[in-house]
């Protein structure tokens, strides 16, 4: 609705996307670059499939700033979260969380609006007046589990970088540099302190991810 989505211009490039693609075992993509940089400088590429479709999309931008070479990494990090099945695993570990927040909502607020009924204004959690202390048990019950699902998108993460390295058969100095990049562009920070890492980032740290390909260089000594 807010971006114009069209073909690849640089054709070799979308050759290369495809080609890279079919390596995977996913057969003729769409491959789209899209506008984005009108509304931002943020870097960002995607891979998408449903029920036979199958689109790769790269933000004008990162055509712009980054190589070939770095495309394919990063195409190849998006590959792999569809291959693994990444989205539907955290959709599984969403619905798990709404239903563990629903169940203690179920058994601690009834309770909790029975001791403070006078002062809340309302009896019973069905009322329109119960809303904000629904809404602040959500913040308080996301703030305090928030560890664990970022935990596992931090390892998603690690897996997705791990194949997309060994897949698009780029050097190490190519995906030190896509994560280098990344940083800069995105105004992430590279390393932050561990307990904001472990509490707030659903990504690890840029500087564990490039070390985690370095380790992952060594045990197989080459790029590809």
């Amino acid at each position: 609705m807010f971006n114009k989505f069209e073909p690849m211009k640089d054709r070799n490039l979308a050759r290369e996307m495809t080609a890279l693609a079919s390596k995977a075992g996913i057969e003729d993509p769409d491959i789209f670059e899209v506008n984005a940089s009108k509304q931002s400088k943020k870097l960002n590429a995607y891979y998408t499939g449903m029920f036979g479709t199958r689109r790769i999309v790269l933000y004008d931008n990162i055509i712009e700033a980054f190589s070939a070479e770095e495309l394919k990494f990063v195409v190849g990090h998006e590959i792999g979260h569809y291959k693994m099945w990444h989205i539907w695993k955290g959709l599984i570990i969403a619905v798990v969380f709404v239903l563990a927040a629903t169940f203690l909502m179920s058994r601690f607020l009834p309770r909790l609006i029975l001791l403070g009924s006078r002062r809340f204004g309302f009896s019973r959690l069905g009322d329109i007046g119960s809303l904000p202390l629904i809404m602040l048990f959500a913040v308080v019950f996301t703030f305090i589990t928030q560890p664990i699902p970022n935990a596992v998108s931090r390892y998603y993460e690690y897996n997705s970088d791990e194949y997309g390295f060994e897949l698009s058969g780029v050097t190490i100095e190519d995906a030190a540099r896509t994560f280098d990049k990344l940083s800069v562009y995105n105004l992430s920070d590279p390393d932050p302190p561990a307990i904001i890492e472990f509490w707030f980032y659903d990504h690890p740290a840029l500087s564990k991810r490039v070390e985690n390909i370095k380790r992952l260089y060594s045990q197989n000594g080459s790029g590809s």
